[in-house]
């Protein structure tokens, strides 16, 4: 069991029958409020219209496709993933 970004996986390899199973509850948006982050979307949407949601939308599954890629390493591993939130339809 693992916080989602956490540094408590870095560095560790879960090959094979290490990881099966991938439950993710919720989703894994940064923080809005972070200074840097919402330059960064001002920016973007200056420059694209909806650009920075996209950006921000962009991040989140961004954290979700890593975890799921931590438990399927090859072609033969398989895995079970649950994406236990409403709002994976909207993705």
């Amino acid at each position: 069991m693992s916080v989602m970004g956490g540094k408590l996986s870095e560095g560790i390899n879960f090959s094979d029958d290490k990881a099966r199973c991938v439950i993710i509850v919720g989703l894994p948006f940064p923080n809005p409020s972070d200074a840097e982050l919402t330059m960064r979307m001002e920016f973007i949407d200056r420059r694209f219209d909806g650009g920075g949601r996209r950006m921000y939308n962009n991040i989140c599954m961004r954290a979700v496709n890593q975890a799921i890629g931590r438990s399927i390493r090859h072609i033969n591993d398989y895995s079970t993933v649950l994406l236990l939130d409403e709002r994976f339809e909207n993705f």
